[in-house]
């Protein structure tokens, strides 16, 4: 579990502690941070072989 995923979760756990959250609600919420993190982080693609180059003199 990545750290991001961790603390979105302890977040969350706190306010379903303290009644803020239904633990459905929490559980679409989980599911939801869960699918963002992977997106963001490209888990589950193809690992870059090569060199990335971009088409401005930005390094």
């Amino acid at each position: 579990m990545l750290r991001h995923q961790t603390a979105a979760r302890v977040t969350l756990s706190i306010e379903i502690a303290e009644g803020g959250l239904k633990p459905t609600i929490a559980v679409r919420i989980n599911s939801d941070v869960d699918q963002l993190v992977r997106a963001m982080c490209f888990s589950k693609e193809a690992p870059i072989t090569g060199l990335v180059r971009g088409t401005t003199g930005f390094v």
